[in-house]
């Protein structure tokens, strides 16, 4: 019961993180890494591999849009 809980609580983040996102409001990143971080879990936790797999290659991909969009918010200051 706990791990179809953890998956909802994922979901709810990373659906959270594309509302951000649409606001190009930051924490959208650490929404989809936590989410991630929760669906990486249930999937282990019920074996689902495909799923498991996706999050597993999305998790790199959420970091490093992270650290993309701090590089190009210190490239845009004012001098």
């Amino acid at each position: 019961m706990y791990v179809d809980a953890i998956g909802w609580i994922g979901t709810i983040l990373m659906f959270g993180g594309s509302i951000l996102s649409i606001y190009k409001h930051k924490a959208c990143w650490i929404l989809w890494i936590l989410g991630g971080v929760a669906i990486i879990y249930q999937s282990y936790m019920i074996f689902s591999w495909n799923i498991l797999t996706m999050q597993l290659l999305y998790m790199p991909l959420n970091i490093w849009g992270w650290m993309q969009w701090n590089k190009d918010d210190s490239e845009n200051i004012p001098t």
